[in-house]
């Protein structure tokens, strides 16, 4: 089920790759002295695809460059996701410890997120509770979600395969434009 969507920018690839890979990625490391390395904000282990981490990943990328500098927006659709995204979003003191996150989260993430940048301040962090298409959450009074996630007109159309079907009737044979190479439908195995 979706928890949140990060929105605002169209460096969709770049986002989605660090906040699946934060043990990783480029943007998600801090210096914990002078004297040392930069490190990994986030460590690979068994918690890495919880939500709790997941909430935390996107809303550590949106204090991390250079995604602290795009006008994102955080939308969440579940009370727990927004909490989290909420509070780490906003963290500035190293010495908190947020009631939403665990013991363990708390522990290790808190003090080296408050090492980055704070969130940019017209950076939205809002709760959709409406609900998406297809999803266990309620929906408006219209049934109609906020956002329709079956995507079924995308490949099933007659806009891809309408013009598919047009062509294999329409030409008996078909060939490549620039090698002049026959073209077969038939299914090899």
């Amino acid at each position: 089920m979706v928890q949140m969507l990060v929105y605002g920018k169209l460096t969709a690839l770049q986002f989605e790759w660090a906040w699946q890979n934060p043990d990783r990625s480029r943007h998600l490391w801090v210096n914990v002295s002078k004297d040392t390395e930069c490190q990994y904000i986030f460590k690979r282990d068994a918690r890495r695809n919880s939500v709790e981490r997941k909430a935390i990943a996107a809303a550590t990328l949106v204090r991390a460059p250079p995604f602290i500098h795009f006008p994102l927006h955080i939308r969440c659709f579940s009370k727990e996701t927004f909490d989290i995204a909420s509070a780490v979003v906003r963290l500035r003191d190293p010495g908190v410890r947020l009631s939403v996150l665990s013991d363990k989260t708390n522990h290790g993430l808190v003090k080296q997120v408050t090492q980055l940048a704070p969130a940019d301040p017209s950076l939205e962090v809002t709760l959709d509770l409406k609900g998406l298409l297809n999803s266990v959450l309620p929906s408006d009074e219209t049934g109609k979600a906020f956002l329709d996630l079956s995507d079924t007109r995308f490949r099933t159309s007659k806009v891809v395969l309408g013009k598919w079907s047009l062509i294999f009737e329409t030409e008996a044979s078909l060939h490549c434009h620039l090698c002049q190479h026959p073209i077969s439908d038939e299914v090899r195995r």
